[in-house]
């Protein structure tokens, strides 16, 4: 790689190749890269001098990376400059619910925007940093709920639109939610785990989780609605009883369902308790899906049957938001507020994928 008789550092070179590829794939309407390892093979250089030269075209902006589906261009004339609150100052609300920020950036690539992270300490700087950065668009990422109130008023005053995703477990909340929000609903998910429960036939369901939650208060509504008065010792909401309680309440014969919420210790006690125990081949067992601990989980108890798992949509959410303020900025679009519940799936209906952290 000589250039004037002087060699050109690997990384160097590749750049400018992938400059090159990028304005070619531009003039014919593509704004994916190919694979790294396709540019490996065109280039001629390593795997390792491939990445560093997409890294710092990532750093320049003219490269977008997202998570699982590849190397993306950016169309920097016609960009939308989208800003994502991260929080209060703290850099780890960028980690909470990784599957939500991922499918929001991986809208946000394939419309083409510029997106920008922004920590705020105070929500009432929120205006003058949109200003300051010429935002066009924000997505108020996982707000603590005493912001709520807060970001309502800034949202009725500010002339950027925005979009807050938003998982809460306390129905009260709900009165206080941003007039443009996506949010789970979690009594509606307490409700699809009973109805689920109840189609086949059960009758007899021990609940392995909190009852000061939305989503009990929505499997209290659904079996009162059938006609099902559960026997209020049959709910276990603290971790440290239940291999105690659980235990003792299988002894009766009566079992014919048990759900478990999600959390790993949780569920690692409820698998503890059936693993090899004689009610594990007659009853159902509805659990959360918890990502990699699931999976874990049914590799070290492979005795304990799983029926079910409830799944919540949470790539649903940050997809709806990250396109609703895409229309609203370039169409000018009025953003509908959504709300999503859950699905109750086979627990092999998909693999385990690993939450990486996502590269911007």
């Amino acid at each position: 790689m000589l250039k004037n008789g002087k060699r050109t550092p690997p990384h160097i070179f590749a750049r400018q190749r992938l400059l090159d590829r990028i304005s070619s794939l531009s003039a014919k309407g593509v704004n994916r890269l190919p694979p790294e390892r396709e540019l490996c093979d065109e280039f001629g250089v390593s795997l390792n001098t491939v990445k560093k030269a997409i890294r710092q075209l990532i750093i320049e902006g003219r490269i977008v990376s997202v998570l699982r589906r590849g190397h993306f261009i950016r169309a920097v004339a016609a960009e939308t400059n989208i800003g994502i609150v991260i929080g209060e100052g703290s850099v780890s609300t960028f980690l909470q619910e990784p599957d939500v920020m991922s499918a929001i950036l991986d809208v946000l690539a394939r419309r083409n925007c510029l997106v920008r992270i922004i920590q705020l300490r105070e929500p009432k700087a929120a205006p003058h940093v949109f200003s300051q950065y010429k935002i066009d668009g924000c997505i108020w990422y996982m707000p603590h709920t005493s912001l709520y109130l807060a970001i309502s008023k800034i949202m009725k005053n500010c002339s950027v639109p925005i979009v807050v995703p938003i998982m809460t477990y306390k129905p009260a909340e709900a009165a206080k939610l941003p007039r443009n929000h996506f949010t789970n609903d979690f009594t509606a998910v307490g409700r699809v785990r009973a109805e689920y429960l109840l189609k086949r036939g059960h009758r007899n369901i021990v609940y392995c989780a909190s009852n000061s939650t939305g989503t009990y208060e929505g499997f209290a509504a659904a079996l009162g609605k059938a006609g099902v008065v559960q026997n209020p010792g049959w709910n276990i909401p603290k971790i440290e009883d239940i291999p105690e309680r659980l235990s003792r309440i299988l002894e009766s014969g009566e079992v014919t369902a048990i759900i478990s919420d999600g959390g790993r210790t949780r569920l690692e006690a409820v698998f503890r308790v059936l693993d090899g125990h004689p009610w594990g081949g007659k009853g159902e067992l509805l659990v959360d899906f918890i990502g990699g601990g699931f999976a874990e989980l049914r590799g070290k108890y492979p005795k304990v049957k799983v029926s079910a798992v409830n799944f919540y949509p949470h790539q649903e959410i940050g997809t709806a938001a990250a396109e609703a303020i895409a229309d609203a900025v370039k169409e000018g679009r009025p953003i509908q507020s959504a709300k999503f519940a859950s699905q109750v799936r086979s627990p092999d209906w998909m693999p385990y994928r690993e939450r990486l952290p996502v590269t911007m």
